[in-house]
C-alpha cells in the first residue's frame, strides 16, 4: 500500500448497545494515543504500559464518523466512517492482519467492518 491511503467503512453490530461500546473504545484509544504522543511518548512505551504485544492495540489513526448510528428493522446497528493512514512499512496500518481493523475485530468478535480503500498511487480494493 501507499503512503496516503483513504478508507471508507461501514461498522455494524447486532445491537446498538454493542456498537456504542465499540465507538467508545475507538474514541478512548484515539484520545489516549494522541495524549501519549503529545507528551513525546512512543508506541513501545505505551505497549509496555498497556501490556499488549500489538502496536495496533495502542496506535490510532482515528476514524471520522460520517453518519449517526442507524438501527434497521432487525435491530442491527451500523454507521459509516472514513479514515486516512500512512500505510508504508514504518507505520501501523489500518488494514491487514496486524492493523487497527484486525485489532478491533479481535476485541469485538460481534463487530462487522466492510469497506474500500484507495491509495495515493491508484491502488484500491476492499476491506
Amino acid at each position: 500500500m501507499s503512503n496516503d491511503t483513504t478508507f471508507h467503512f461501514e461498522f455494524s453490530c447486532p445491537t446498538r448497545e454493542q456498537l456504542e461500546h465499540v465507538v467508545q473504545f475507538i474514541d478512548f484509544k484515539k484520545s489516549r494515543w494522541d495524549s501519549w504522543k503529545g507528551r513525546g511518548g512512543g508506541s513501545a512505551e505505551l505497549l509496555a504500559r498497556v501490556g499488549s504485544p500489538s502496536p495496533a492495540a495502542v496506535v490510532a489513526w482515528g476514524f471520522n464518523y460520517e453518519s449517526e448510528i442507524e438501527v434497521d428493522s432487525y435491530g442491527r446497528a451500523s454507521f459509516t466512517a472514513t479514515a486516512w493512514a500512512n500505510q508504508n512499512s514504518g507505520n501501523v496500518w489500518i488494514s491487514g492482519e496486524d492493523g487497527e481493523i484486525a485489532d478491533l475485530r479481535e476485541r469485538f468478535p460481534f463487530l462487522t467492518i466492510t469497506g474500500t480503500y484507495k491509495g495515493e498511487y491508484g491502488d484500491s480494493g476492499t476491506v
